[in-house]
């Protein structure tokens, strides 16, 4: 509710909204399955991530790639040996 009180960034501005909210979304949805989980965090991270450049914290930007590039490896890993 505060991310939307205090929105003054416009239409970037509920980028961490809509991923708060979709990644909260999944962890009910998805609760057994983790390579669903992880799919639905690698959408939440690139949402931080052009957030992020929107407003120039490219610290953070730089973190959230490697979370998301780590993430999709790991899954990519997993998709491979036919867990998914």
């Amino acid at each position: 509710m505060l991310g939307i009180a205090f929105n003054n960034r416009g239409l970037v501005g509920w980028l961490p909204v809509i991923a708060n909210f979709e990644y909260s979304v999944a962890i009910f949805r998805f609760k057994d399955k983790e390579n669903w989980l992880k799919a639905a965090f690698i959408i939440n991270t690139v949402m931080f991530i052009v957030f992020s450049l929107a407003i120039m914290n490219y610290v953070a930007a730089v973190g959230n790639t490697v979370v998301a590039a780590t993430t999709a490896v790991s899954l990519a890993k997993e998709a491979r040996s036919n867990k998914f």
